[in-house]
């Protein structure tokens, strides 16, 4: 059914209103209906049956136009066209929130109209960037705090589909009397109530509502459409803030509809996508889970030309975005854009050379099957740490349209892969959605680290040469000298020829756990000799159960280390040093191109990554992705540096990279960041963070501390300079 009201005024000459509806292409939907007017009146309503029509979803945004013409004697005296959408909107409390009797869950954040150098004022275009960034997140919803937006927003957001909450300006206690509310609020529906991308009206924020208004939105609103107060259980939905990951267990199970309209608080670098996998595998699937905002979109800053152009962000109180200022992509955006993918793949399963080429995938569309998504696969041959200027390449590709899967159902997806992926080191698959958008690309490494070291390090042929002294041992292998302490077994010096390369101290052992003694005595030096190595064993280390170099002739350094703890650690591994500002840029086969956090993985995918070096406080400036931090599922890394370049490789397969450390921004609350010593790590484990209100820990099970109990143990090549 259609209903339509219209209000007018003045009337002198007209007879009669008529409404015909169309669609986007221009053709006619249904006939052409129309009402008798009354001069005296200032108000009708007018009612017909319509069939056939595309209904709008944020999956499915189909448009029409309602062409109004005010008629005497069938002459067309004024005319107007409003767009709009055919949907119904439904909270069914205990159950869920359903569009086109379908449930629904919203997935977005919190938005406030903002630029850096316009303030508030916002073009059309800005607005239609902010539609897209929001899209390309996989979110499909936005909470307009703490004001309605501009009116193209609006139009945008019925346009490439998005659920809106709108919401009367205000801003907490105290809420505004009640006759200034009932202006607001009649401005504000008269205004937006055609679009149909809006699903609630908030009436105010966390506190700021007037509760003798919450009737006023019906008085304009013929859908009438649910109100809510943001913050608080009301019209059937919780819509709590910042609830901790126990909380929200107790929520899930009270039998309300719960949707926080803010929840993982961003501040610099934490929140936001660092806890948002525990939360959401814990709602999703539920059918209380009405979704979830995001605090916030963006970091609001003004250039204040009256202080040398800085971004001012009021010290702690606006860097709270999952973009930067200028909406710079923070590691965040991609962390969301994997958790909240309508076609979900779980690649923490590792797949290898023998895999036979079927995924499970889960459809966590609302609306859309599978069969209108489409997906391609790629077979990649890694570039290799032997050429830094290599690229990756393409051993094979293929599409292939989407399974029979119906929405929130699984499934597998069958790609038509070679029988043969010997020559194969990684697996991309990327899906496009029914708009051929692209949802997210996944990818796999098939290759195993020790194959990459295999054919990467070189071990010569012959034994190096050694030279004893009282408190060190030197190699000399080809034109390199490696100096050991025999008072630790950490690497001295390095040289080649007579050129002194930085990179030492190391490894010494790192973790925030008090050091466990796993030997007592006095450090001893076992030398031996193989026909292409010399091997220095060192027992006695207070901090290692295992601490072996092998010095090979052709240069390259092998390191093998074990070392023992049993405690709850923010991190544990082993460090080096090299001054930070030699370094000019990375290469690295791992997780990237953004750092992590242990409660942040996702959103990175394993590749071959380059990055040139930075440093900077944080909310100083805003230049992602950054150098410094925590790199995932580390194989290889190339620096270039002043010194020329240093190859690491492992063939290990759980280690992280850490590479200095970074200041934290002003009063960082509980997203300051944790560093171990020194200055290029390898680590078993690494810190979780908080948001701007709560620890890490209460975020859910990944923000937990590492629980070591046992030996862990690790291999690392060395070359300095690239490998032959």
């Amino acid at each position: 059914s259609f209903r339509i009201d219209v209000y007018y005024d003045n009337i002198k000459t007209a007879d009669k209103l008529e409404v015909q509806i169309l669609g986007q292409d221009g053709k006619q939907l249904g006939e052409i209906f129309s009402k008798a007017i009354n001069s005296d009146e200032d108000f009708i309503t007018l009612n017909t049956k319509i069939s056939g029509q595309k209904n709008w979803t944020a999956e499915t945004p189909n448009l029409y136009y309602a062409i109004v013409s005010l008629k005497n004697n069938d002459n067309i005296v004024h005319i107007i066209r409003e767009r709009f959408g055919f949907r119904t909107i439904e909270v069914r409390e205990g159950e869920g929130i359903f569009l086109n009797d379908k449930r629904i869950t919203l997935k977005g954040c919190d938005r406030h109209s903002f630029w850096p150098t316009t303030g508030r004022a916002l073009s059309r275009n800005r607005c239609y960037q902010d539609v897209m960034l929001i899209k390309e997140m996989n979110m499909n919803a936005v909470r307009m705090s703490h004001y309605p937006p501009d009116t193209y927003f609006l139009d945008l957001c019925d346009q490439y589909g998005i659920y809106v909450l709108d919401e009367v300006a205000g801003w907490q206690r105290p809420s505004y009397d009640t006759p200034t509310s009932k202006r607001v609020i009649k401005e504000t529906v008269t205004r937006d109530v055609n679009h149909p991308a809006i699903l609630f009206w908030d009436n105010g924020n966390e506190g700021g509502w007037n509760l003798e208004t919450d009737g006023e939105f019906a008085k304009y609103d013929p859908q009438n459409r649910r109100v809510l107060h943001p913050w608080e259980l009301f019209g059937g939905i919780d819509t709590d803030h910042y609830e901790n990951y126990e909380s929200v267990k107790k929520k899930m199970r009270s039998g309300n509809i719960f949707m926080p309209t803010e929840h993982l608080h961003g501040l610099y670098d934490g929140g936001l996508g660092a806890g948002l996998d525990d939360f959401w595998k814990l709602m999703w699937g539920n059918p209380l889970n009405g979704g979830m905002f995001l605090w916030v979109f963006a970091d609001e800053g003004v250039v204040r030309t009256d202080k040398e152009w800085i971004i001012d962000t009021d010290g702690n109180h606006a860097p709270d975005g999952i973009l930067g200022p200028f909406h710079e992509k923070e590691a965040s955006f991609f962390t969301i854009k994997e958790i909240w993918s309508p076609v979900y793949i779980e690649t923490s399963n590792e797949l290898d050379i023998n895999f036979n080429g079927v995924i499970q995938v889960e459809n966590r569309f609302d609306f859309t099957d599978l069969n209108e998504c489409s997906f391609e696969w790629k077979l990649i041959k890694y570039s290799t740490p032997k050429n830094i200027l290599s690229q990756n390449k393409i051993v094979a590709s293929g599409y292939f349209n989407g399974p029979n899967v119906p929405a929130r159902k699984k499934g597998l997806l069958k790609l038509n892969l070679p029988n043969d992926l010997k020559n194969s080191d990684a697996l991309f698959l990327t899906a496009f959605d029914n708009h051929n958008k692209e949802i997210f690309t996944w990818k796999w490494k098939l290759i195993d680290n020790s194959k990459i070291v295999k054919s990467t390090v070189n071990t010569g042929d012959t034994a190096p040469t050694i030279f004893r002294e009282d408190s060190v041992v030197t190699i000399a292998a080809g034109s390199f000298n490696y100096t050991f302490s025999k008072k630790n077994g950490t690497l001295k010096s390095v040289k080649n020829g007579d050129y002194l390369i930085p990179f030492n101290k190391g490894p010494i052992f790192v973790t925030s756990s008090k050091r466990e003694r796993s030997s007592t005595g006095n450090v001893k030096i076992i030398l031996s000799e193989t026909e292409n190595a010399q091997i220095i064993n060192i027992t006695g280390n207070p901090d290692f159960n295992k601490l072996r170099w092998t010095i090979y002739g052709s240069g390259w350094l092998k390191l093998d280390y074990t070392y023992t703890l049993h405690d709850s650690v923010d991190y544990m591994g082993v460090s080096f040093d090299y001054p930070e500002n030699r370094m000019y840029s990375k290469k690295w086969l791992g997780k990237g191109p953004y750092r992590v956090w242990k409660n942040r993985l996702k959103g990175t995918t394993i590749d071959v990554w380059q990055n040139t070096y930075k440093n900077f406080k944080v909310n100083t400036k805003w230049d992602y992705p950054e150098f410094v931090g925590y790199f995932a599922d580390f194989s290889w890394v190339v620096f270039d540096t002043e010194d020329g370049y240093i190859t690491i490789l492992t063939d290990d397969n759980d280690l992280f990279l850490r590479l200095y450390s970074q200041e934290d921004g002003y009063k960082p609350r509980h997203t300051a960041m944790i560093w171990p010593e020194g200055d290029i790590s390898f680590l078993h484990a690494i810190p979780a963070i908080g948001t701007k209100f709560q620890k890490a820990e209460v975020l859910g099970p990944q923000g937990q501390r590492f629980n070591a109990d046992g030996s862990y143990s690790g291999t690392l090549y060395f070359y300095f300079g690239l490998p032959d």
